[in-house]
């Protein structure tokens, strides 16, 4: 398995983990109808506008020569807190979830959060997500939940807070 930095070229195989973990993940949670409208191309020009952009920090997993996995972060741009930064996306396909995949995408990211001077990490993740366990695991506190419209359906998501990025990075390590 190999963790780098993503590339221009990666867009397409970053947008097909983003289209195919979301219907494996959000099968009972998303709303079917956008699940199934979930386009390929779409999402790689997401990701290509997102490579692109020089706010964003996106790291792929390959295995084989293909994308299997992906993180992305960036300064949390709705900040009251100084130095706090966003876990914006991390995903795996199906196939190499519960394999320590996520776990080292995670470490990438806070070890670039941590040489970038953030002091605290957000992320939201929906609340019906077991993932959230995945974040409390390494130290993620929940702050809050709001509601998210997705399409017809109006979902809980949940704010999550690392408050130590050092610490965080001493959960991953050992």
């Amino acid at each position: 398995m190999k963790i780098r930095t993503a590339v221009l070229n990666d867009a397409s195989g970053i947008g097909r983990v983003h289209v195919d973990s979301w219907r494996t993940t959000y099968q009972t949670i998303v709303p079917d109808d956008i699940l199934n409208n979930l386009k390929y191309e779409d999402k790689t020009r997401q990701w290509q506008n997102n490579i692109e952009d020089s706010g964003q920090f996106i790291i792929v997993a390959e295995a084989d020569g293909e994308i299997v996995g992906y993180a992305a972060a960036e300064a949390r741009l709705i900040n009251k807190n100084t130095y706090s930064h966003h876990l914006t996306s991390i995903y795996t396909l199906k196939e190499y979830q519960g394999k320590g995949l996520g776990r080292q995408l995670l470490h990438e990211i806070f070890r670039h959060f941590k040489k970038n001077g953030a002091a605290s990490v957000y992320v939201e993740v929906l609340k019906d997500n077991k993932t959230k366990y995945f974040y409390e695991k390494y130290g993620a506190v929940h702050v809050r939940d709001f509601d998210l419209n997705l399409g017809s359906k109006t979902l809980k998501e949940s704010l999550y807070v690392f408050n130590s990025v050092s610490g965080t990075l001493d959960l991953l390590t050992h």
